[in-house]
């Protein structure tokens, strides 16, 4: 379930109004590095072993990145079930 660009336009003004433009920008870089990060890991457990390595001081603009991130890839994988379940329906016989 994908936002269409005007509720990206109204998430983003609503994201910059509450952290700021410049921890938005600090937010998204981390987004970005975790990203990258994630293509590199087998499975969650080695993301998060890269994570703690790589980032070893606290810092709330990493832990909302960190929660942005789990919510797009929830957002990914959710949209990947339902088109898998819609595969399969399809292949039922008198599916319509």
């Amino acid at each position: 379930m994908s936002l269409t660009p005007d509720q990206e336009n109204e998430v983003r003004v609503r994201i910059i109004a509450q952290f700021g433009e410049e921890n938005v920008m600090q937010m998204d870089k981390y987004f970005m590095e975790l990203y990258d990060l994630q293509f590199g890991c087998a499975d969650s457990y080695i993301f998060l072993e890269k994570v703690r390595e790589k980032y070893t001081a606290t810092d709330p603009n990493l832990l909302c990145a960190a929660i942005l991130f789990g919510m797009k890839r929830g957002e990914v994988a959710y949209e990947c079930h339902i088109q898998q379940m819609e595969q399969e329906r399809k292949q039922i016989p008198g599916y319509e």
